[in-house]
């Protein structure tokens, strides 16, 4: 059975090998799609990965596109889902603001997990997650058996707090 890597961006940085890379703009070796209308049919993957996606999405569509993810997860099929960790984010940067006043690149690099890099149109977040935000939105988009994860599958956690959870299609 296969795995989605879904909003793998347009390049190599998230692409992964032996995995179906999909985004809105197409992926190097991959399939370019729009992630709320997968062209796969349902329960098609044994994992899905949606990794600092859900940020960029309009808070009003975001469960629309958690119950995608939900439609092509296989059966006891693992849905990774990752995104800035929204207060752990504002407490980072209150807290270096205090030490490191002018460090204003510090402070940039940091605004990074609220604001997104905003290298183009749709890089920017749209919304800050918290644990209980995140974990009502996966409720509400069908996924009932989820916990969060320590161990990282991104390298964001070394420039950002994040959130990371894993659930199971039931």
């Amino acid at each position: 059975m296969r795995k989605l890597n879904a909003g793998s961006g347009p390049g190599t940085a998230h692409y992964l090998s032996d995995w179906t890379n999909v985004d809105l703009i197409k992926p190097n070796n991959g399939v370019q799609a729009d992630l709320f209308k997968l062209p796969f049919p349902d329960n098609t993957f044994k994992e899905v990965r949606l990794i600092h996606v859900l940020e960029h999405v309009n808070r009003h569509r975001q469960v629309e596109l958690l119950k995608e993810m939900h439609r092509v997860t296989a059966f006891l099929g693992v849905f990774y889902v990752e995104v800035p960790d929204y207060v752990a984010s504002c407490q980072l940067i209150v807290q270096t603001a205090r030490i490191h006043p002018v460090d204003h690149e510090k402070l940039r690099v940091l605004t990074v997990g609220m604001f997104g890099k905003q290298r183009h149109p749709g890089d920017e977040h749209r919304w800050g997650f918290t644990t209980d935000f995140l974990e009502h939105t996966l409720k509400e988009a069908g996924w009932l058996m989820f916990n969060i994860q320590e161990t990282m599958i991104s390298g964001h956690w070394k420039a950002e707090p994040i959130i990371l959870y894993k659930a199971v299609k039931t």
